[in-house]
């Protein structure tokens, strides 16, 4: 599924005004058979049988009776890793290359989604006042709620701080 569905639905319910009255959200579910749909948009209908009351309440109705649900199959693609980096190096140093290892991911998720990704990324790697190259292990991030990191979940990310153009440091070369 990957369409909003709705948070709530509005219930017209039937039963003693004691129970009426102790009635609340809570209590009360809904559960759709989705068994057998396929890929596309679908009204799904809400039928009485489908929502889950206290005992002694009835339903009389339910708004919307048709909830709108958008279906997709679920694929799996291999990604390039483009590592979050962030901060400022050092005093006269910038960031230089920037190599994960490895370099790709498996993800899976709705294939809409996963036509329109050109990589991953990954948690922060933090450069501040960086001195020389970092080297760190961090997760392998997803920027998309419905899509899932397979394979690696973790990643090494080398990131290398070089002497800015035009600038000259002493005591050798980062």
């Amino acid at each position: 599924i990957t369409s909003e569905v709705p948070r709530s639905l509005a219930l017209r319910v039937q039963g003693p005004l004691s129970r009426l009255r102790q009635l609340s959200s809570a209590q009360t579910g809904v559960v759709l058979d989705l068994r057998g749909a396929t890929a596309g948009q679908r009204d799904v209908p809400v039928d009485r049988s489908d929502v889950t009351v206290p005992p002694g309440i009835k339903v009389l109705s339910i708004a919307p009776a048709l909830v709108p649900v958008r279906f997709e199959m679920l694929a799996r693609r291999r990604l390039g890793i483009r590592p979050r980096v962030t901060g400022e190096p050092g005093p006269g140093l910038v960031v230089g290359a920037v190599v994960p290892d490895p370099a790709t991911a498996v993800v899976s998720g709705p294939r809409s989604l996963l036509d329109s990704l050109a990589s991953v990324g990954t948690e922060p790697v933090s450069v501040e006042g960086a001195e020389g190259p970092i080297d760190l292990v961090v997760p392998v991030r997803a920027t998309q709620p419905l899509v899932r990191v397979d394979e690696p979940l973790m990643v090494h990310v080398h990131v290398g701080v070089i002497v800015k153009q035009g600038e000259r440091m002493g005591g050798g070369r980062h």
